[in-house]
Parts: C-alpha cells; structure tokens; sequence
C-alpha cells in the first residue's frame, strides 16, 4: 500500500507460516523517479503451549544389582494445566511397564510437581546403556504442544579376563611361602582404578582366608594352611577384583598344601625370618 511514513505495521494473522519477499519503493513527489530495495520477512508458527520438564538420576552409572531411580521434575504455568506425564524409554514399552516398580504414566496438577521411575534390581543387562525419558503435554486444548527430557542410564559390568598365579603349585603349610598375583584384568575406562583381596580357602568359598585386604596392590606373600585330606590336601586360592563402581568378579587357582609334622631347628628360623618379613612387608 501507499504511504507517507516511513514505518509499516502489519497486524497479526495477515501472513501464514511461511517465507515473504516485502518490496520497499520510494518516489520523489518532484521529479518522479523511483528506487526500490527487497527484504525476506520469515513468519513462524507460534510455538504450541507445553510444560517444562527436567530429569534428574541418581548416578551417572549403575551397577546391576541397584535400583535405578529416576526424578522428572514437570513446570506447569497454567491455572488450567492439568499435564499427562509418560515415561518411555529404549527398552519399549512392554519392557518398561515389566521392569518398573512405579507407574509409567499419570496426570500431574498445575504448579511443579515430581513424578519418579524406579526400576527393579537386574532389569538392565550390565555392559549397555538405555535411554529414558518423561514425555508431558497440556490435556487440554486439544493439540497442545509436547515436551519431552531424556536422561541416558550406563550399567556397570564387573572386571573381567583375570587370572591369578600363586607360586610354588605345592607346599607346606608353616614351612612354604607361597606368592599370589593377580593381572590381566580388563574393564570399562571409566571404571579404573582397580583394586584386590586375595585369599584361599580349604572347603567352602563362605570360609574364605583373606590374605591380602583391598587395595590397589595385586600381588602379595603368605602362609597357607594344610588342605583337608579328604580334598587331597587342595586348597583353592581366589583373586577378587573390584572397580570404583563397587562391581566385583573374581578368578581362582589351585595348590596343594600338605601339613607340616616335622620341624627342625633351621627349618623354625626360616619359618620365623619369613613370617617376620612377610608382617613388615604387609
């Protein structure tokens, strides 16, 4: 349209969602002539009303034998917004309903409100890491816009692939110094450093014999006690591993320990020497 000012107001609903080319033109009212410039004018569709949600974990990971507990936090800044509230994730809906130990869905009042998932021990495979997310949307109106925050869960898999050499394969117990180690043992980089117990045990791994407690250190010294005739004096030796995620694995070895009936005098002061190095190396 023709004007005289230099500022055109355009009321709403003139123009649909979409691109435009608005073409100025100035004219000298004296000598007639004319210039002309073009500018692109974008017009968006107005964003639709929806909730603010926010997720917070727990712990950035998760060993298996934990509760996954997950807090979706939803913002609703409507007098009317009454807000459903959906969790989906990666593993599927079947899954999750089957896994979780809170409901899945509700509907929320206006305000902020919290609405929790909480998944049962062992529902998620260690090694992998599953998605999750708390979709809200306003019931009413109709069509309302749809917000969603998703939150990634990493489970913890133990240590794996370690072995554990104990030297010399037989001996006597009091009299034979027998070394444990253990090494090769592979994790997630996340989840280093590692640390050990070592120990052995003659009949059930419940009486187990620590030798050396946690640590960083794989590797130490000692005594083992006879094993029982009736195992043909074998005594398994167990290498436990732990990451700073708690999740431990563990290896084991045999030897055999037979019972010392005879000592001699050299014998006792070897066997004293190397008890007396063994407690200050330790």
């Amino acid at each position: 349209p023709y004007s005289n000012s230099p500022i055109l107001t355009i009321p709403p609903l003139i123009f649909l969602a979409g691109n435009y080319n608005v073409t100025l033109t100035v004219q000298s009212s004296l000598s007639g002539a004319s210039g002309s410039t073009v500018c692109r004018l974008t017009v968006r569709q107005s964003p639709k009303p929806a909730p603010r949600v926010s997720i917070l974990s727990t712990s950035n990971k998760y060993n298996p034998d934990q509760i996954v507990i997950l807090t979706g936090t939803v913002a609703s800044n409507r007098s009317n917004g009454f807000v459903n509230a959906t969790w989906i994730s990666s593993l599927g809906s079947y899954m999750l309903s089957k896994v979780s130990l809170t409901a899945t869905s509700t509907v929320l009042q206006f305000g902020q409100s919290s609405f929790q998932l909480a998944l049962s021990i062992s529902s998620l495979t260690g090694g992998l890491s599953f998605s999750f997310s708390l979709q809200t949307a306003y019931i009413l109106p109709a069509g309302s816009g749809v917000s969603m925050a998703t939150v990634v869960v990493a489970v913890n898999a133990p240590p794996f692939a370690g072995i554990l050499t104990v030297l010399p394969s037989s001996g006597y117990s009091l009299v034979t110094v027998f070394s444990f180690s253990t090494y090769q043992w592979t994790d997630d980089i996340t989840d280093y450093p590692l640390q050990y117990i070592l120990g052995y045990y003659v009949a059930e791994p419940v009486g187990l014999s620590v030798v050396k407690s946690l640590d960083a250190v794989s590797f130490t010294n000692s005594y083992v006690s006879p094993g029982l005739s009736s195992r043909g004096r074998v005594v398994t030796c167990v290498a436990l591993a732990q990451d700073v995620f708690g999740s431990t694995a563990n290896t084991s070895a045999s030897i055999t320990v037979q019972f010392s009936t005879t000592m001699d005098a050299s014998n006792f002061q070897s066997t004293v020497q190397a008890a007396t190095d063994i407690a200050l190396a330790g």
